[in-house]
């Protein structure tokens, strides 16, 4: 028993190294993953579909106001807002 004592010693000692390096190994491709998941996150929200879009047309049933470019004159002559 004496022998595999040291031997066994050893494989403990390697086996626990070895596990320590693939814990390490495992923590780095979970910080990866999560900083891959958070930039396809924020690609999407920079460069994905956007639900507000511009829409020019008025719909038919809406009035339009008239502004200020299109009006020839003035609704009420401007003698009858002095006096």
């Amino acid at each position: 028993m004496d022998e595999s004592s040291p031997l066994a010693a050893q494989q403990i000692l390697h086996l626990q190294r070895a596990n320590a390096r693939l814990q390490a190994q495992n923590e780095q491709l979970l910080a990866e993953l999560l900083l891959s998941e958070e930039l396809k996150e924020l690609k999407r929200v920079v460069f994905g579909q956007k639900c507000e879009r511009f829409v020019p047309d008025t719909p038919p049933n809406q009035l339009r106001l008239p502004l200020e470019s299109e009006l020839k004159e003035p609704a009420v002559p401007l003698k009858q807002i002095k006096s």
